[in-house]
């Protein structure tokens, strides 16, 4: 009987599945995904609206007082500079870590208040508190009431940035690797466009229908499916390198 050779060292199998792990984990294309979950994590600056409703309702506040809270979100938003200048003459894991310490103190800082663990904060305190987390964002909420909401959106995008810690980083590619890049990137882009019109559609007939309480957990795990989706797509490719020796475990700059 002909002995079966056997397979190649750079083939995914059961003893080459921890190399397999490293290089997926020192891969650009787990780079990309890991990029895509912290923005991701960022769109809950979008939510001010969601959860204003609380602050207004435990601390008496009136509307221009949350136009001013308002005001300082849109701030801490769409003022990157001090993130951009700390990346020049910092690491990347650096600036995630400061991002993700902003995004939890402010938003912690706001549900302490709205549970009542600490005094009544001051206006000052509160509009210093959305600033901070909203300025981090540089660097399912309907299954949830608005105080634990508060408490979501502060611990969860301040977790993923400390989870890609090392993972988001400028990485070398070969000239091989470089030329195959667009179509995935295009893949990727397609999962984010069906992901945006199945938000848009569930928006608008959130309008007029009533969803039950099964149907708001079915929906958000369409989403949560559509956001891992991206991980098939970097280990498909990670798969296709790693078995083609199509190049190595990239290394950083």
């Amino acid at each position: 009987m002909t002995e079966v050779p056997p397979p190649p060292p750079s083939v995914v199998c059961t003893r080459n599945l921890p190399r397999f792990v490293l290089f997926t984990a020192k891969s650009r294309w787990f780079s990309v995904f890991a990029s895509l979950m912290v923005m991701a994590g960022s769109g809950t600056i979008y939510l001010f609206g969601t959860y204003s409703k609380e602050l207004k309702t435990t601390f008496g506040y009136d509307q221009e007082t949350l136009n001013w809270m308002g005001f300082f979100k849109d701030l801490g938003a769409n003022i990157g500079i001090f993130a951009g200048l700390i990346a020049e003459v910092m690491q990347t894991w650096f600036v995630l870590l400061i991002g993700a310490a902003m995004n939890f103190f402010g938003y912690f800082m706001m549900w302490l208040g709205v549970t009542g663990r600490i005094v009544k904060p001051e206006i000052w305190q509160m509009c210093e508190y959305i600033y901070i987390a909203a300025n981090s964002l540089s660097f399912v909420n309907t299954l949830l009431d608005r105080q634990a909401l508060i408490l979501l959106i502060g611990c969860l995008p301040a977790a993923f940035s400390v989870v890609f810690l090392c993972t988001i980083r400028p990485i070398k590619i070969t000239a091989t690797a470089e030329n195959l890049q667009l179509k995935v990137f295009f893949r990727l882009l397609y999962v984010s466009i069906v992901l945006a019109l199945f938000l848009m559609a569930m928006t608008l007939t959130q309008k007029s229908v009533v969803f039950p309480r099964a149907a708001l957990a079915a929906t958000a795990t369409v989403v949560c499916v559509l956001l891992l989706f991206p991980l098939l797509i970097t280990v498909r490719e990670d798969i296709f390198f790693f078995n083609n020796n199509v190049t190595s475990i990239p290394t950083l700059l």
